[in-house]
């Protein structure tokens, strides 16, 4: 019996931070943020430093491409902003799930309307669970990889099945969990508008959700049409169609929830921004969440490069399968496995020394942005401990300087970690062979390196 309370226990715990009002908050602002602009900032990167000199069009590339050495520069822009959004939307998803079954819970309604919403809403919650592991998985498993370890490695467990790779699997699991993730909740707002309006305290405008209903519902609709009129589209621009209609629902839809999580008190104005802004702090300086992220962020870190040491040893010798390989010409090949005593840490993250470099790469980016509140915690410390000393003229100067300077030093030292993932030598090697060296004769690798090691 008390290992059920235990449990139960641990399970609200766990409950209580994944549907944290100010995570779910600063989840959306996140989500919202990071992957329209990393979409932005990719195609133009993409028709920028192309490599097929065609540049990016959404008419003949697929969104996918946008991960992929043969159509950018820096697929890392792509693949890790994909991999972020989707963890971002799972405290969101079960916020929403939560928020949607107390009101289900507490309202009197007819034994079939309860029913019927709450399956509506579970099916529509499960949908986009699984929407979301695709969509962390289209990152991960980007075309690099994937090119990587079925050509190189011969390692292609769906190649006799109509997914035919990693990547085509886990983007079908995207799109198809994700469509019906809309006709479910489509359903559940053209239903019932009013509640939903109520559940979401934007009563007045109700008929919101019948229209993001009518959208949600819109991809099978396109479909349909395009199937009955015999519509001739390029697969890759169909792509974009049905992604932006998903993007059409899911980012208002987001942006109501967002507006929810505020007090009635505040405005629509700069006061929100303001409480928001308070409110975000408040959760970087939280005690709880620094020692969460210290602890979460060293052991993920230690975890990552034990793992990626031991896929290193799986090394094959040469390069000649890579995604890339005929604009790595130049470089010479490595021989086979991975030796701490003859290869630096940063091959950890090159397909050139491991079958899966994503796992260290995406370990130094998560890894910085969780140092960001002990940073700031770190700064604030720094900053209280000056502001009470009583030391006055040249040495109270002298002593705020360096204060000063170790924040800046820090916070340079996160970016430039961050930089290091980003950067990797992959795709600094790449750059460096279409448009010469960043610095002197060095690649922005090194660069990134040199600036995290002094700083």
């Amino acid at each position: 019996m008390l290992k059920v309370e235990n449990f139960k226990e641990k399970k609200n715990r766990l409950k209580r931070i994944f549907t944290n009002t100010v995570l779910v908050k600063y989840c959306i602002l996140v989500s919202c943020l990071v992957f329209p602009l990393s979409l932005i900032i990719g195609i133009i990167v993409a028709n920028l430093f192309d490599p097929s000199l065609n540049g990016f069009s959404i008419f003949r590339n697929y969104i996918s491409n946008l991960g992929s050495f043969r159509h950018t520069a820096i697929p890392p822009i792509f693949n890790f902003s994909v991999i972020i959004t989707s963890l971002c939307l799972f405290p969101v998803t079960f916020y929403f799930k939560n928020t949607i079954y107390s009101y289900q819970k507490n309202a009197n309604k007819t034994h079939f309307k309860k029913i019927l919403k709450v399956l509506l809403s579970n099916l529509g919650f499960i949908a986009m669970i699984f929407a979301l592991i695709g969509f962390m998985g289209v990152g991960f498993f980007s075309e690099n990889l994937n090119t990587h370890l079925s050509g190189y490695y011969g390692i292609n467990p769906f190649k006799w099945t109509i997914f035919e790779s990693f990547h085509m699997f886990f983007a079908h699991t995207f799109f198809i969990s994700i469509l019906f993730s809309g006709i479910f909740i489509g359903i559940y707002f053209l239903l019932f508008p009013k509640s939903v309006a109520k559940i979401f305290r934007v009563e007045k405008y109700w008929i919101i959700f019948i229209l993001l209903g009518i959208e949600m519902l819109g991809s099978p609709i396109i479909n349909s049409v395009i199937f009955i009129l015999s519509i001739n589209l390029s697969e890759q621009f169909y792509e974009w169609i049905i992604f932006f209609i998903i993007l059409s629902w899911l980012i208002p839809l987001l942006i109501i929830l967002l507006r929810s999580l505020t007090d009635k008190t505040n405005s629509i104005n700069n006061t929100m921004e303001f409480t928001l802004k308070g409110q975000f702090f408040k959760l970087l300086a939280n005690k709880k969440l620094i020692k969460y992220t210290i602890i979460i962020g060293n052991i993920y870190f230690l975890f990552s490069i034990f793992i990626g040491v031991i896929i290193a040893q799986f090394d094959l010798p040469g390069y000649n399968f890579m995604p890339y390989a005929k604009y790595l010409i130049l470089l010479k090949p490595d021989p086979a496995g991975y030796n701490i005593f003859d290869d630096v840490i940063s091959n950890l993250g090159s397909f050139r020394f491991s079958p899966i470099p994503q796992i260290f790469n995406l370990s130094l980016m998560i890894y910085s942005i969780l140092l960001i509140p002990a940073a700031l915690y770190i700064y604030k410390l720094l900053y209280s401990i000056n502001k009470n000393t009583e030391l006055i003229g040249l040495k109270a100067k002298v002593k705020k300087i360096f204060l000063m300077l170790s924040s800046i030093m820090l916070f340079v030292a996160i970016i430039s970690l961050f930089g290091v993932g980003l950067f990797s030598e992959d795709v600094a090697d790449y750059i460096e062979y279409l448009y010469g060296p960043a610095f002197l004769w060095y690649d922005w690798h090194i660069v990134f390196a040199a600036i995290f090691l002094t700083s």
